[in-house]
């Protein structure tokens, strides 16, 4: 590896690289996860939406749930929760609804964890077609249930996480963009491996950023959903004053949502020089978060990094500088046609020099990242001759080359407001 990975990455003027991450998206993807109207543009200028018949008795619903469970303790109530949820979120499911006794850990109010397959983790960050999330887990704080809020506030909290993270495919996406403006200013790239503990991490790492991209309590008040608050009007904003007035969570300002994905990919990058931290980080997150599903998720990572066995470990090649270009990924590369990559390499300069949006750059720099990833792969997998080599290195510096100019765009940068801004100004 030639890069030292420090946080935070800042750019040339200071900023902060996860100042800006996509948030609009299209609402209008499938429950298969394509999303077939990813170019159209959302209008984010509505000032009312009428809130249907189904909404309001959803919303209704959760909220007697809630008022059942606050009077007998039965957990059986939150199983209403689910089923409502099902019922109004068609084509995601709800795994389960989870109560945890918070008494003596930090606050966390509400978590929305979606479920992705570690085995597909590199086919769903690599593909071009947007994602939707098949099924989730919520877990509800006790301390959200005992606080001052009415039953109808902590139904719109749930509304809301659960919205965010299933209705569209904007978590996925985002994920990607947050993972894509680290590889740019690493100037590195994300490659393959089989190994299942390995993809574990990298899913726990996915599944964290996506989480805080979208939920109400991470994403800070000015990029709370307008269509959210078109709908149900101004209570989740309210809400969030009501907590912070309470002392639970502390900014109006969102959360950087690079954290712990950085320490993810540093770990996944060399499990050797960074296990014994990692074991002592990750039994400090158990002891202090109040969450039982983020202790489950911790456990699993200390037992993932336990099993992968020291001669077996991704050498340091794995997350790579891009001049290097070596490291390991699809033996069968010869059978998908690695040369497409050579065709796809003009289509992109073309779209590059014709760029309108910021959005159109940050999914053009995601197909980038995805393909540099292929072929750098490929360059360590295959036996080459001389004259092989030299052709698919230099298309993967061509790639690398269009990736810089492309990052350094002012319409990349700072053109529009497509992006959310991270408690930073632009």
């Amino acid at each position: 590896m030639i890069l030292d990975i420090k946080e935070p990455i800042v750019s040339d003027d200071g900023v902060d690289k996860y100042d800006n991450i996509m948030k609009d998206g299209d609402p209008n993807a499938g429950a298969d996860g394509i999303d077939n109207n990813r170019d159209i543009e959302v209008d984010m200028s509505i000032n009312t939406i009428p809130l249907t018949a189904q909404a309001e008795e959803t919303r209704a619903s959760i909220e007697e749930a809630i008022m059942a469970f606050n009077m007998s303790k039965n957990i059986g109530h939150l199983a209403d929760i689910k089923y409502t949820l099902d019922k109004y979120f068609k084509g995601s499911t709800c795994n389960d609804v989870i109560y945890t006794e918070n008494t003596d850990k930090m606050f966390f109010g509400l978590n929305v964890v979606p479920k992705l397959n570690a085995k597909r983790i590199f086919d769903i960050l690599q593909s071009d077609e947007p994602y939707l999330v098949p099924s989730y887990f919520v877990e509800i704080d006790s301390k959200l249930i005992e606080s001052k809020l009415s039953p109808r506030q902590i139904a719109d909290c749930i509304l809301y996480d659960v919205s965010a993270m299933v209705s569209d495919a904007n978590p996925m996406r985002k994920a990607q963009a947050v993972l894509d403006e680290y590889l740019i200013s690493s100037n590195s790239v994300l490659t393959y491996t089989t190994s299942i503990h390995y993809l574990e991490l990298l899913s726990f790492g996915i599944r964290d950023t996506m989480k805080k991209v979208t939920s109400m309590f991470y994403v800070g008040d000015d990029n709370i959903d307008k269509d959210f608050l078109a709908m149900y009007g101004n209570g989740v904003l309210e809400t969030l004053a009501a907590l912070r007035g309470q002392g639970k969570i502390p900014y109006t300002k969102a959360e950087s949502p690079i954290v712990v994905l950085a320490w993810v990919l540093r770990l996944y990058n060399s499990v050797l020089k960074y296990r014994i931290a990692a074991r002592h980080t990750i039994r400090k997150g158990i002891k202090f978060t109040g969450s039982q599903l983020e202790r489950k998720e911790l456990d699993n990572i200390y037992r993932r990094l336990d099993r992968i066995d020291d001669a077996a470990v991704i050498k340091e090649d794995l997350f790579m500088g891009v001049a290097n270009a070596i490291s390991g990924q699809l033996k069968d590369m010869k059978a998908k046609g690695i040369a497409k990559y050579e065709d796809d390499f003009y289509e992109i300069q073309f779209e590059a020099n014709n760029l309108e949006t910021q959005e159109e750059a940050m999914l053009l720099l995601h197909r980038i990242n995805s393909r540099m990833g292929v072929i750098a792969d490929f360059l360590n997998t295959e036996e080459l001759n001389a004259t092989n080599r030299k052709k698919w290195t230099k298309l993967l510096d061509e790639y690398n080359k269009l990736r810089n100019t492309i990052s350094k765009q002012k319409i990349y940068q700072n053109k529009t407001r497509l992006y959310v801004n991270y408690g930073y100004d632009d």
